[in-house]
């Protein structure tokens, strides 16, 4: 598609309008104003037109945050009844001021002849919106194109990725077909999330102490344990930042995820593409022949994995990995299920520490838990942030020596419950949260 650029279009910055796919045209309506086109996803069928001076007081708009779940709810709706509905235009309101209210993902989904629209903050579900049916195929196939996915393939998982340039951010987004219809997930990162230090995650200093202490070793494996939300992989970018802080930029230091959730400045990270061969295994075996230190698998999912990050921490290396498991003790077991030798288990595992994410008593108005419905920070949930509690597990000789024999190490000198109950004590959370995050 080729036009010739007018003079007016020149007073926007190129970059605003590549990162958008913007393409101005010689193009007069009858009242004389110029349209812009935009391409979406690069079909010949699809493409949306607008005034420019429209489309920038919309931009203006949407620029400024919403405060809180109701005035975006106000702010779609408004979106939504517009003339010309613009559903690529809709999921970007959405989505951008979903990050600005610290939502780690948003859920679209058809439910009794409504569009579901819901938001996750601070690990808890918020209902946000309920729109007509007729909306659905809109916003799938508008979330599709942006995402770079197959928007004429029903029947089948999707998962890609778009970008938010306003705010900086990449996001997943995952199509499930179900009965009802096709379901949209988006995965929001925290923007804060390549920047975070290990200071800034909550952990006491007892933990953040030990936690350094195994960041200065230059081999051997490291996993950070829990379910899924509870902050594994921001804790191992955290930890990524603090090597090559604490060292200079003098390590080599590698990804593998599935996909990155971030990107991580001076690091090379490796996204996986078990389609074409590139699987969680393969990629660590050609890591290793790319001279680097230290090594981050987003999770060890499989028997091929396990071993090639066992392998790797055998020689030289220092890995960083995720694992899904309830406790450090577990994580020990879980591995042996996955068909590592008890001997190599025992002479490449520093430790496992076992992580939750608790909810911090909004220091505006929370009063055991309880919020005012009016509070703007912690939008009367009584909560406002969340912050890391953790078990360490690090292994001394007779450990390693338990280990070998097929044995359990030892447990924890904390447990999660009782640095939860911590929490309680000064003021931080209520019981209830505590009770919950350690179990």
């Amino acid at each position: 598609m080729s036009a010739r650029v007018e003079r007016e279009a020149l007073v926007l910055p190129r970059s605003w309008g590549r990162e958008r796919r913007l393409y101005w045209h010689d193009v007069e309506r009858l009242d004389g104003r110029r349209l812009y086109c935009r391409d979406e996803a690069l079909t010949l069928d699809a493409a949306s037109c607008a005034p420019v001076g429209e489309v920038l007081a919309d931009r203006a708009r949407d620029g400024d945050a919403a405060a809180d779940p109701g005035a975006l709810r106000d702010r779609l709706l408004a979106v939504d009844a517009a003339p010309g509905y613009w559903p690529a235009r809709w999921l970007g309101v959405l989505l951008r001021h979903a990050v600005a209210l610290e939502c780690s993902d948003v859920h679209l989904g058809v439910r009794q002849e409504h569009v579901e629209v819901e938001l996750r903050r601070h690990g808890t579900i918020m209902p946000l919106l309920a729109l007509p049916s007729s909306r659905h195929a809109p916003l799938v196939g508008a979330a599709k194109s942006m995402a770079g996915l197959r928007s004429y393939v029903h029947d089948i998982v999707q998962e890609g990725r778009l970008r938010l340039a306003e705010v900086d951010v990449d996001v997943r987004v995952s199509v499930l077909p179900t009965v009802a219809g096709e379901r949209l997930a988006f995965r929001l990162p925290d923007p804060r999330v390549r920047s975070l230090a290990l200071t800034d995650l909550g952990f006491d200093p007892e933990e953040r102490s030990a936690l350094e202490a195994v960041l200065r070793r230059r081999s051997g494996l490291f996993l950070v344990t829990g379910p899924s939300g509870v902050g594994k992989t921001t804790t191992l970018y955290a930890a990524l930042r603090h090597v090559m802080l604490e060292d200079g930029g003098r390590s080599r230091v590698a990804t593998v995820e599935d996909p990155p959730e971030a990107l991580l400045p001076g690091v090379t990270q490796v996204r996986l593409n078990p389609g074409d061969g590139l699987d969680m295994d393969v990629a660590l075996a050609h890591l290793l022949r790319q001279d680097v230190d230290v090594i981050a698998v987003g999770e060890i999912r499989d028997r091929a994995t396990a071993r090639a990050a066992v392998g790797a921490a055998l020689t030289g290396h220092l890995v960083l990995a995720t694992l899904h498991c309830g406790s450090a003790t577990e994580a020990v077991h879980r591995l042996r299920e996955l068909d590592v030798p008890a001997d190599r288990l025992a002479h490449a595992l520093l430790g496992v520490m076992a992580q939750r994410l608790t909810r911090l008593r909004c220091a505006a108005c929370g009063v055991n838990g309880l919020g005012v419905a009016t509070c703007p920070r912690c939008l009367g949930t009584g909560f406002d942030g969340r912050s890391a509690i953790a078990e360490l597990l690090l292994l001394g000789e007779a450990d390693r020596s338990a280990v070998a024999e097929g044995r359990p190490p030892a447990e924890p000198t904390r447990r999660l419950a009782e640095r939860a109950n911590e929490r309680v004590q000064r003021g931080l959370t209520s019981a209830a949260e505590a009770t919950a995050c350690a179990r």
